[in-house]
């Protein structure tokens, strides 16, 4: 999992997310940056984790975590 510390933000990248949604080790760290900074996810990410989540949970939970 990676979260990078820009100067204006974090930026999250889709292992991030996945911890996230998984509530994998690590998804707490997540949602405090997501409470108490600014972040960015870049479209590749979101097209990323879709595609992992259409791999792994199917269609309708990939357009469920999309959405």
């Amino acid at each position: 999992m990676r979260i990078v510390n820009v100067s204006e933000g974090y930026v999250l990248d889709t292992s991030a997310i996945i911890t996230l949604i998984e509530s994998e080790p690590g998804a707490k760290r997540v949602k405090a940056v997501l409470r108490q900074e600014t972040v960015w996810l870049p479209w590749i990410v979101l097209l990323e984790t879709y595609y992992i989540s259409r791999q792994e949970r199917g269609e309708a939970e990939a357009d469920f975590r999309y959405a």
